[in-house]
């Protein structure tokens, strides 16, 4: 669909279309809501979060304005975004709902506030923010363009014509899109033929074996894979290195775990005894995933904590596998449909921006900032106090959003305690509350601070990507949680402020994803910034 031409659209006053629908206030905020006795939460409340079209938690319904068919506007976080909510719904903070206030009820009304949603969005979205929040009173003073009729008034039936025609394409595509995921997934199997998984591994240069148990004392750190019983990275659970009596298994071989997960390993491992190995040196790499892959399905479907895979369970498991008509294997279509699948995914893992890829943070643990930080209050110096040692050595850190909190600079102060490089810094109450202000969130130069402002000096070597990293997630549940002059930051920062970071698969904190992390999104920046440049340059 071509882009709209928008020429001839006609500026509108909000306040001149909209009515700000009036809602109870509700006694209680987020952090409240698990503490409210026999309550019964089937509402979705909005916040002042994008997530789930801002409607981030449910709510009970009693004592609450129930609404529907209205625009949602986010006043805080995401300031200025707009959603339609056509399902009941009802306000719990930092967002108020909008009408029409013309009776529009002979177009489809989904359609028309779907496109004013749109539209206010865009407007709104970069006039709003943490410090200019998207209240009733600012946004209502702006103005939007809209599609006019030759009266100069709302088009409403343009609006909902657009959104229809939109609708119609987007169910096409995902018709398509269906349609081909499941031809993709589609496999003719009616010509296969079932074979025993214990006779496609018997013979010379095969093997089928159990793993051998593995004692945590016994794991020296190295670089060889330890594949044990679980599902997540292909079942390897450490990487250690061979202390004299552990069992190095080839690579090209299969693993099943006892609760049926089935991979293929195309480097040599030492298994554990939950680990079943079959290993066969004629086959082909992408014959042996195609196998896995057969054999995982059935596997699992087999097991439980009950009853779990073992030995018994593989010499009396039978698979189908593609053949040709005298029985023998159809080796060459299995390679073909797995290379096929390879190339596929290459394909559309090669199309994604992951700069543009939202992080899953469910699997994401709690930790208390006290655990990799020493927290102290910092200098507290009175800014004009410092301003008599005005010199070169030492940046002033106070509460500013600007230079990395730098409000001055100062020589060496007497009696008072400077802090290294590389430490954090957060300014505590007021409006900037809970924001690391450093250079991209670490201080690169020894440093006083100004009052209310704390210091997080870590307690062990840190790189720099991971300080950003944790600087931006204390930042985010900062402003999720805390607010200046009601629960200010200072009385938890201390105590029982907690964040959520990426953890490994034994629950410790994944220093290498959020240091590999950072480290990308800034290669992802300079090459923006390099292409702005370039374009200047022109």
């Amino acid at each position: 669909m071509s882009k709209i031409d928008v020429s001839q659209w006609k500026e509108f006053k909000v306040r001149d279309l909209f009515i700000k629908i009036s809602t109870k206030k509700l006694k209680y905020r987020t952090r409240d809501l698990p503490k409210i006795p026999d309550a019964v939460y089937n509402l979705p409340a909005s916040t002042a979060s994008v997530i789930n079209q801002g409607l981030s938690v449910y709510v009970p319904k009693n004592g609450a304005t129930i609404l529907s068919k209205c625009l949602l506007v986010l006043a805080n976080g995401d300031a200025g975004t707009v959603f339609y909510e056509p399902k009941p719904f009802t306000i719990l903070q930092d967002s108020y709902a909008l009408k029409l206030k013309q009776d529009i009820n002979k177009y489809d009304i989904s359609n028309v506030y779907l496109f004013l949603a749109s539209v206010l969005t865009e407007s709104f979205h970069y006039k709003f923010g943490w410090d200019n929040k998207a209240v009733w009173s600012r946004a209502s003073d702006l103005t939007i363009k809209l599609p006019v009729t030759k009266d100069g008034q709302p088009n409403w039936q343009y609006m909902d014509e657009y959104i229809a025609k939109r609708a119609a394409l987007a169910h096409k595509y995902v018709s398509e899109l269906k349609s081909t995921k499941n031809h993709r997934k589609s496999l003719k199997i009616s010509g296969w033929q079932e074979y025993k998984l214990s006779d496609l591994f018997t013979g010379c240069d095969c093997l089928i074996a159990r793993g051998q148990r593995i004692k945590q004392r016994d794991r020296i750190s190295g670089t060889i894979p330890l594949v044990t019983a679980g599902m997540e990275n292909q079942g390897v659970a450490d990487t250690i290195d061979d202390n004299g009596v552990n069992i190095l298994y080839p690579a090209d071989s299969i693993t099943i775990d006892m609760f049926g997960n089935t991979f293929c390993h195309n480097e040599p491992f030492y298994a554990d005894d939950n680990v079943l190995i079959l290993h066969n040196s004629k086959y082909h790499y992408n014959e042996l995933l195609f196998i896995a892959a057969v054999v995982n399905k059935t596997a699992r479907q087999m097991s439980s904590y009950k009853s779990q895979f073992r030995m018994n369970s593989l010499n009396n498991l039978t698979i189908k596998l593609p053949a040709f008509s005298d029985g023998t294997p159809d080796w060459a279509t299995m390679r073909k449909r797995v290379a096929d699948l390879v190339a596929l995914s290459h394909r559309d893992v090669t199309s994604l921006d992951p700069a543009e890829l939202p992080i899953f943070v469910g699997d994401w643990q709690e930790f208390h900032l006290y655990d990799f930080f020493d927290i102290e209050s910092g200098s507290k110096l009175d800014k004009r106090k410092a301003q008599l040692y005005e010199g070169p050595d030492f940046n002033l850190i106070g509460r500013s959003v600007d230079h990395n909190g730098i409000v001055g600079h100062c020589s060496t102060i007497s009696g008072t305690k400077s802090y290294k490089k590389g430490c954090l810094t957060i300014p505590l109450g007021g409006r900037y509350l809970g924001a690391c202000y450093v250079q991209c969130y670490v201080q690169l130069d020894d440093f006083y601070t100004t009052q209310n402002v704390d210091v997080l000096i870590p307690k062990f070597d840190m790189s720099d990507y991971v300080k950003k990293f944790i600087s931006i997630v204390v930042f985010r549940e900062s402003q999720l949680h805390y607010e200046a002059f009601v629960n200010e930051l200072n009385r938890h920062i201390k105590t029982d402020f907690v964040i959520k970071l990426p953890v490994d698969l034994f629950g410790h904190p994944d220093w290498q994803y959020m240091n590999n992390y950072v480290e990308f999104m800034k290669s992802i920046a300079d090459r923006h910034v390099g292409s702005f440049q370039s374009i200047i340059k022109k």
